[in-house]
């Protein structure tokens, strides 16, 4: 992401680089911009059962990671964000925290339902969902996909049902 320059991203849309900074602010702002973008934004999801809100969720995550162009360039800013402390708090700013609500509002109408203990800690349901998928995607190669998303949310409920 180094060679990524403001000066570059003006030359190829045809315009001044003021012009570039009159929407983002840095560099950051823009790759986190477009990140976003290619992703397609978070779109709230009911389902009205907490399985169907996982899978759907998940059906989400596999477009994005397996079929968008932000699932290439995730795992290059991932390795970024390690080095560049502006873009890591940006991405968690906008991209990570958008879908940390979706599924915290996931959390809560499944323990309104009586689907998750009233009680019950589910603030490890966003790791938990997403990093197997982070897993695959950055580490082991193995497909980001329907069965595999099935599986995951098998385990996922296991842990957070209401017993």
């Amino acid at each position: 992401m180094s060679a990524f320059t403001m000066d570059a991203v003006a030359a190829r849309a045809g315009v001044a680089k003021t012009t570039i900074y009159r929407r983002w602010d840095t560099k950051e702002a823009l790759i986190v911009d477009a990140v976003r973008r290619m992703a397609a934004p978070a779109s709230p999801i009911d389902t009205g059962s907490l399985r169907g809100d996982l899978e759907a969720l998940g059906a989400q995550m596999v477009t994005v990671l397996a079929v968008t162009p932000a699932g290439r360039l995730i795992p290059a800013l991932v390795g970024e964000l390690a080095h560049n402390e502006e873009l890591a708090v940006a991405f968690r700013l906008s991209f990570v925290s958008e879908r940390r609500a979706i599924v915290e509002a996931i959390a809560q109408r499944a323990k309104d339902r009586g689907e998750i203990a009233a009680g019950g800690d589910t603030s490890l349901l966003p790791e938990l969902l997403a990093g197997p998928m982070f897993m695959r995607l950055l580490l082991t190669g193995d497909p980001i996909d329907e069965p595999f998303v099935g599986r995951l949310v098998e385990r996922v409920l296991a842990a957070f049902e209401a017993r």
